[in-house]
């Protein structure tokens, strides 16, 4: 006879389904903008097409936002817009979707990951991790040339780090980074990879920045 006592105890791993599907979601993205399934060339034509259209920039950072909250390659829009629009207005509209693209992502895998975080909050490597993980860290993340952006908005979200300073960091890092892809790309469109374009004008002050936020970090620990 089958009693309370001997039925499998099915919160040994609670959420642990949950936290596969943020892992295989950063997988794909990662896979997605390592081997261009998303191909930028693509979405560029499409945008020239309809470039007169006065709906493109909400489109643009729907589709933004859309894509960083999934971890797939969102920073790929900044190749129409920095084509069509100027570099200071390219980055508006781009921070607009990566803001909120950075929002739904953390609130994604924050939900998905609540029952899982609940039993490895009082961790010793969990709580680690969650005190370093601040502002001037999730800054020079950000600003670090070719880092995705998938694993730092998942990464707050599973760590359930402040929103705040989650936003101010995402704001301030592609604010800087993004201004100076943006400026390369609106002139130099012809390119046929963001790598032809990243020269040193534009990734040392990039790694200038990260180390200067990281240094900060190692000053406020000790």
């Amino acid at each position: 006879m089958t009693t309370r006592d001997t039925k499998p105890d099915r919160g040994t791993h609670p959420g642990r389904w949950r936290l596969l599907v943020l892992l295989a979601l950063v997988g794909i993205g990662l896979a997605a903008e390592w081997f261009g399934w998303v191909d930028w060339r693509t979405l560029l034509e499409l945008s020239r097409r309809h470039s007169h259209e006065p709906w493109l920039p909400l489109v643009l950072i729907a589709g933004q936002a859309a894509l960083f909250t999934f971890a797939l390659p969102g920073s790929l829009v900044i190749w129409p817009l920095a084509a069509l629009y100027s570099p200071s207005a390219a980055t508006a509209l781009f921070l607009c979707g990566g803001s909120l693209g950075a929002l739904g992502a953390y609130q994604f895998s924050s939900r998905l990951s609540r029952q899982w975080r609940v039993h490895v909050q009082e961790h010793r490597v969990y709580r680690t991790l969650a005190r370093r993980s601040n502002f001037m860290a999730m800054a020079a993340l950000r600003l670090l040339p070719g880092f995705p952006h998938s694993v730092i908005n998942y990464s707050a979200g599973l760590l359930a780090l402040p929103r705040g300073a989650f936003l101010a960091a995402a704001v301030l890092g592609m604010s800087i980074k993004f201004y100076l892809y943006a400026r390369a790309i609106h002139h130099a469109t012809a390119a046929h990879s963001l790598a032809e374009l990243l020269r040193a004008e534009t990734l040392v002050p990039l790694v200038l920045f990260s180390a200067l936020f990281a240094a900060g970090q190692l000053v406020r620990e000790r």
